[in-house]
């Protein structure tokens, strides 16, 4: 599945959410971080970090679209739910991995 991952998020109230270099974060952003952020239970495996990485190294040389597969796009959307705290960063990135 096409997904656009130069879109960057906007909340709610029309907000957009700056990095600490001030660019507005994107959907590649969010779903490079998710990927490789620390695992707060420990019971992943290095394979499973591995293949993460690779996923990760894979989005990060797309440019404003990206062919994702249904079952990256599964493993994204719980590491997504995993990382982010606020539902409005959720719901954006997983509308957009589902084609909204």
């Amino acid at each position: 599945m096409k997904v656009q991952l130069e879109k960057e998020i906007v909340l709610l109230n029309g907000n957009k959410i700056p990095d600490a270099g001030g660019k507005n974060m994107t959907v590649k952003d969010a779903i490079i971080t998710a990927l490789t952020a620390a695992e707060s239970d420990q019971k992943i495996t290095g394979e499973q970090k591995f293949k993460r990485y690779n996923m990760a190294q894979k989005i990060s040389t797309m440019k404003s679209e990206g062919e994702l597969t249904a079952e990256e796009i599964t493993e994204i959307k719980k590491r997504i739910g995993e990382v982010y705290a606020m539902p409005e960063v959720i719901g954006f990135v997983f509308n957009t991995l589902e084609g909204n």
